[in-house]
């Protein structure tokens, strides 16, 4: 096995007279290479340093990365969850809206709140004829029935009106009216109007103003009036106008004959009066209840 010595000594001899001549310069030469063929160039080793750092950065920004991504994912979790909570219970809330909608709806339509629905407008000469307008305000407010005094197009009649709710009508706070005109007379006045020959005018005025309503003549005390009328001619003739019977029967017969829808009521007192139109309108919001839920079985419009 060669020595290293044997090598450069075979290396000096082959090399010829150049070496033995004395040339330093080339065996340093020799001695450069040899020593940069066996060190190890510093600029290799700087490089694996650097590399090895920054793939150890590279990890460190990952993980935190990672960890502000999750940070981010739970608080998104979080608001997700809190938007489901809020929204279940919105629809928890509309839920029960909707629950007692119905609710309200099918009282509605039994008739239960019908009295609290409907309205009664009286014109201002009812309200004027005393004793009568004092008995009819002063029942309606006890049956806790709705009423306004206001001028009417025909003198001392009574109009209805209701209100639907919102829940059950189409249209926002629709007001419907009622097919139906009471029209309020005194006896004497009714009599004058028979007697006349203007009552059947006065129906055609009515029904031209409320072509679709039916038509009732409700009076007061008629029957009382014309007997005593009657009874005095025959007591004291001599101190008494001659004072004709009129043919109420008769009338009233042609009413029902020759009108469609127009009948007419006959009242003992201001009491009774004031009671018949109290139970009127209840009858009235009962029926147009009934008309509004399924129109064409309205007893109203036969």
């Amino acid at each position: 096995m060669r020595t290293a010595e044997d090598v450069s000594h075979r290396y000096l001899i082959e090399a010829g007279p150049s070496l033995d001549h004395g040339h330093p310069d080339d065996e340093s030469d020799i001695l450069e290479l040899n020593d940069d063929i066996s060190r190890p160039t510093g600029k290799g080793k700087g490089k694996g340093k650097k590399s090895n750092t920054s793939s150890v950065d590279g990890v460190t920004g990952k993980m935190r990365m990672s960890k502000d991504e999750r940070l981010r994912l739970n608080e998104e979790k979080k608001q997700q969850k809190e938007r489901e909570k809020l929204q279940k219970a919105a629809q928890k809330a509309e839920a029960a809206e909707i629950k007692k909608r119905e609710k309200e709806k099918e009282k509605w339509e039994k008739g239960k709140f019908a009295h609290k629905s409907i309205v009664a407008h009286i014109d201002t000469k009812v309200v004027e004829l005393g004793s009568i307008g004092g008995h009819l305000l002063s029942r309606l407010a006890e049956k806790g029935l709705s009423f306004r005094v206001s001028s009417n197009p025909i003198e001392k009649s009574i109009v209805w009106s209701m209100s639907v709710p919102e829940e059950i009508s189409k249209i926002s706070s629709e007001v419907i009216k009622v097919p139906y005109i009471l029209i309020i007379c005194e006896a004497e006045e009714f009599c004058d109007l028979v007697n006349s020959e203007s009552l059947m005018s006065h129906v055609s005025r009515v029904q031209r103003l409320y072509p679709l309503h039916t038509v009732c003549y409700l009076t007061n005390k008629l029957m009382a009036f014309i007997n005593k009328r009657e009874q005095g001619q025959y007591k004291d003739p001599a101190n008494h106008i001659v004072w004709k019977r009129p043919p109420i029967e008769e009338v009233l017969s042609k009413l029902t004959i020759n009108f469609v829808k127009v009948h007419s009521r006959h009242c003992v007192d201001e009491a009774e009066l004031a009671e018949h139109v109290a139970g009127l309108t209840y009858s009235l919001a009962s029926c147009q209840i009934r008309w509004y839920r399924e129109p064409p079985c309205s007893p109203l419009l036969k």
